[in-house]
C-alpha cells in the first residue's frame, strides 16, 4: 500500500474508532490490507474496550494464523482495553 493510501486508511480507523463503528474497524482486519493498517484497528478496538471489541481481538491473539509478534501486540491492546474498561 502506499503511504498516501496507507495515511487515508489509518484516518478512516481512527474515525470509526471515535464513531465506535466495530464493523468499519472489522473490514480493515481482511488480508488485503498489512500489518500496519492491522495494528491500527487492535489498537482501535483496545482503545473502544467493549465486550465486542475485546472479543474480536482475544479471537486474533488465539488464532494460529497470527504470528507471535502480532500476538504480542494485540495481548497489550487487550490489556488496555481492561485498563480502560468500556466506552459504551
Amino acid at each position: 500500500m502506499s503511504d498516501i493510501i496507507d495515511e487515508v486508511v489509518i484516518k478512516r480507523i481512527e474515525d470509526a474508532c471515535v464513531a465506535g463503528d466495530i464493523d468499519m474497524l472489522c473490514r480493515h482486519l481482511s488480508d488485503s490490507y498489512d500489518r500496519r493498517v492491522h495494528r491500527a484497528v487492535y489498537e482501535a478496538l483496545g482503545i473502544l474496550g467493549t465486550p465486542e471489541a475485546v472479543y474480536i481481538l482475544m479471537r486474533f491473539a488465539v488464532d494460529p494464523d497470527t504470528d507471535a509478534e502480532d500476538r504480542e501486540y494485540i495481548s497489550r491492546c487487550i490489556g488496555g482495553a481492561m485498563l480502560t474498561g468500556t466506552r459504551a
